[in-house]
């Protein structure tokens, strides 16, 4: 793994580790508000690692369930984005640039779990 991918796994990891910060500290909100950011972020970071170092981490299964789920929940973005730009309750530029800094932010992990799942099918024998 070269500089860049542990740079990126630092921008995965470090807005989800300052939002369970900020909701710690303030004591708002449950465990999923405060843990799944962590989760998410932890999850696209090993499916980076699994993918750079060519190594099998966990089931086959299991990251074609989170590739599709995490799809699922950038529709439901989308869905929502576009709601709200019909609706007009907020700025459209400032759901516009929350819309694509999260596609920004998770593309390179989802195309390298797409890559570690599909195209290194020899990995998972």
């Amino acid at each position: 793994m070269n500089i860049l991918h542990w740079l990126y796994i630092a921008v995965l990891l470090v807005p989800a580790i300052i939002r369970l910060v900020d909701k710690v500290a303030s004591d708002t909100g449950g465990v999923v508000s405060r843990y799944s950011p962590l989760f998410v972020a932890l999850i696209l970071c090993l499916g980076v690692v699994g993918y750079v170092t060519r190594t099998p981490i966990f089931r086959r299964g299991f990251w074609l369930l989170w590739f599709w789920l995490l799809n699922i929940m950038l529709l439901s973005v989308l869905i929502y984005f576009i709601f709200t730009l019909l609706s007009n309750t907020v700025e459209i530029y400032v759901a516009l640039c929350w819309f694509l800094l999260l596609i920004v932010w998770i593309a390179p992990a989802q195309r390298c779990i797409y890559l570690y799942v599909y195209k290194q099918k020899k990995l998972w024998r």
